[in-house]
């Protein structure tokens, strides 16, 4: 079940506009403990990642722990009202995958 995670410590959401959501297949506390302990990259080091790749909108992130390794799911909606969706490895930061991109 997907969980809202409300902690803007634990995501370093701090900075994106209220439109967007973050969801989480993981437990919160997983989520938070994997960042704190380095296992996964936080956040905002992989918006940075994906901003420079695929400008726009932040719309939608998720995490997910389902498999190996933990994933970022991230949507973006580009000047243009494209959405594009951008899966990026948790654990190294490096981008799987963009679908949808112009």
């Amino acid at each position: 079940m997907r969980i809202l995670v409300i902690f803007l410590t634990l995501t370093g959401l701090t900075g994106l506009p209220g439109e967007s959501t973050v969801m989480a297949d993981a437990d919160p506390e997983q989520v938070r403990a994997a960042t704190e302990s380095g296992k996964i990259k936080p956040l905002s080091d992989i918006l940075n990642v994906v901003s420079q790749k695929v400008p726009g909108k932040i719309l939608d992130v998720q995490v997910d722990n389902d498999g190996s390794p933990w994933l970022y799911r991230i949507k973006v909606r580009g000047q243009k009202g494209d959405v594009t969706s951008v899966t990026v490895n948790a654990e190294t930061g490096k981008i799987m995958e963009i679908k949808g991109q112009r």
